[in-house]
């Protein structure tokens, strides 16, 4: 295995490659697809991946302004999420022809290396899932107490289950990691 340099690293953890025939392509592991990517699709799969961090610190930043209106942002919040992932489908998927990802190219993206950045990405993302989590049990709701105790329920509802949801792909990429790491030990 040769040594990966820090930016292949963060490109293989947003599931960037270079397959067999040195082309540049972006694998939707949800799909089972490759799209080959020119140098401007960067940005966008680069936006899609940042989404989750986008939509948690959007509605923490507009409370900050609108404290009454945390119920919104958090509708917002999600709504942005899943905005960000239409687009993406639609604007860049549905427009890129799908390619055929050989094993050999997909086995880049099992890397140890590339697993350990993605684990620690996914423990950023949880980690502000929690935060939004404490935000919105110890700031938010003292502020909405006048509003309907489903409303102040689901709230707290959605944002633990973003968390959970976090802590679960958290966990499959910290299996993920382990399995390679002992693959790779044992063909030394």
């Amino acid at each position: 295995m040769s040594k990966l340099s820090k930016e292949q690293i963060q490109e293989l953890s947003m599931n960037i490659l270079k397959d067999s025939k040195r082309r540049t392509v972006y694998y939707n592991s949800m799909e089972k697809e490759g799209y080959m990517l020119t140098e401007s699709d960067r940005k966008w799969v680069l936006f899609y991946h940042m989404r989750f961090v986008l939509a948690i610190l959007a509605p923490m930043i507009l409370n900050n302004f609108y404290p009454k209106l945390i119920l919104l942002w958090i509708g917002l919040g999600l709504l942005f999420y899943l905005l960000i992932g239409y687009l993406f489908k639609t604007l860049f998927q549905n427009k890129k022809v799908p390619l055929k990802v050989t094993e050999r190219d997909l086995n880049q993206l099992y890397q140890p290396e590339v697993l350990k950045n993605h684990r620690t990405l996914e423990r950023y993302y949880s980690s502000l899932a929690g935060i939004l989590l404490v935000y919105v049990i110890t700031l938010v709701l003292p502020e909405t107490m006048e509003f309907p105790l489903l409303m102040q329920i689901a709230s707290i509802g959605l944002v633990a289950l973003v968390f959970v949801w976090r802590l679960m792909i958290l966990s499959s990429v910290s299996n993920q990691y382990k399995i390679a790491t002992q693959k790779f030990k044992d063909k030394k």
